[in-house]
């Protein structure tokens, strides 16, 4: 038995989405070049958080 398919066409949804831009990076210490006093390459910088417009 031969039954006739019939086309169903492609359905499609568009959804808006802002555009983000990121600013990432990464910083490896650098114990030889350090100025700071009591410098310790083991211990955890918390540089903040920034905002970028």
């Amino acid at each position: 038995m031969n039954r006739k398919h019939f086309y169903e066409p492609p359905k499609i949804e568009a959804i808006e989405l802002e555009n983000e831009l990121f600013f990432c990076t990464s910083v490896s210490p650098n114990p030889g070049g350090s100025n700071e006093k009591d410098y310790d390459p083991d211990e955890d910088i918390d540089g903040g958080e920034y905002e970028f417009e």
